[in-house]
């Protein structure tokens, strides 16, 4: 599931840039910019508010932080839920 909504993300991504370099109807060019600022936006607050799950990631910080300004919770969400599988309650 995760993998899809990723997937989406990126593809919302290529269509902002591609619409900076290509002639895409106004209303599809502005959609994909607009979409992908408060994606941006909505990402560097999830940064600042979820750092302690950004840290259940298993390689560098900076690579957790640079993947959560891409996809967000769809990165640091399966993370959180691995750790708390991991607990024995």
């Amino acid at each position: 599931m995760y993998f899809l909504l990723k997937i989406a993300c990126i593809v919302i991504y290529l269509g902002a840039a591609l619409s900076l370099v290509v002639d895409l109807p106004h209303g599809l060019a502005l959609a994909c910019q607009s979409i992908t600022v408060l994606f941006l936006v909505a990402h560097v607050i999830e940064v600042m508010i979820f750092m302690p799950h950004l840290r259940l990631y298993k390689g560098p910080l900076s690579t957790s932080i640079l993947l959560t300004l891409i996809f967000g919770l769809f990165h640091w969400k399966p993370l959180l839920d691995a750790s708390k599988r991991d607990v024995k309650i």
